[in-house]
């Protein structure tokens, strides 16, 4: 074998293995933040689907780098408001999933600039609209809102909505005693699948299965 096969063989087995290591990272971000939003749709239906959101509180607008007029806002310092999860109807889940397959179709293309603008256009509306139909977030506050909190509590909404609606709501479980012949009640929430996950270190245990 000559020195260049040689060379292109290591190259090839380079390349393979920076690959299976991109694969890897990306199926490691992805379950990261599928633990995320999970943890974030239990903590909307523990809350009662509330959820609070920072908003940045302007000070002016200023020219930015591309010549454009931009609101610059206060560092560090925010609005609290909270919202409060709501289902949405039919006709506004399938507009969602329409735009969401429209999403995906343009980013499957070959990317042009007029192509990217459009992605990046229609993923920013998706989400205003998702944010509004779920939590009543009106425009001047989506964008004032800091990204990462109305971004997850927009995802928190969709993982329970997909997972089938949730009912935010406690009924009264009877709970036999192995024991002996007394019951007790336990307050139980009304399921949200896929959330089956136990709680630890409670006694006695409770399961969020939801019940047929």
């Amino acid at each position: 074998m000559s020195t260049a096969q040689t060379e292109e063989g290591e190259v090839g087995r380079y390349d393979k293995h920076i690959e299976e290591e991109n694969v890897k990272i990306a199926n490691r971000i992805a379950m990261e933040r599928t633990i995320r939003i999970d943890e974030a749709a239990r903590k909307l239906r523990d809350n009662n689907g509330e959820v609070s959101i920072r908003l940045r509180i302007p000070t002016g607008e200023v020219e930015n780098a591309f010549g454009e007029k931009q609101v610059v806002y206060k560092e560090g310092e925010y609005e609290t408001k909270s919202y409060k999860f709501r289902k949405i109807a039919t006709s506004d889940w399938n507009l969602y999933t329409l735009k969401r397959a429209e999403l995906q179709n343009e980013s499957a293309k070959p990317i042009t600039e007029s192509d990217q603008n459009k992605i990046a256009d229609l993923n920013n509306r998706i989400y205003e609209y998702l944010a509004l139909k779920y939590l009543g977030v009106p425009h001047n506050d989506y964008i004032r809102a800091e990204w990462d909190d109305i971004k997850l509590a927009v995802e928190a909404c969709n993982m329970i909505t997909e997972n089938a609606n949730v009912e935010f709501e406690f009924k009264s479980k009877k709970k036999q005693q192995t024991n002996n012949n007394n019951t007790d009640e336990e307050l139980l929430p009304v399921s949200i699948p896929p959330f089956n996950k136990k709680e630890e270190g409670t006694s006695p245990k409770k399961t969020y299965d939801y019940e047929d």
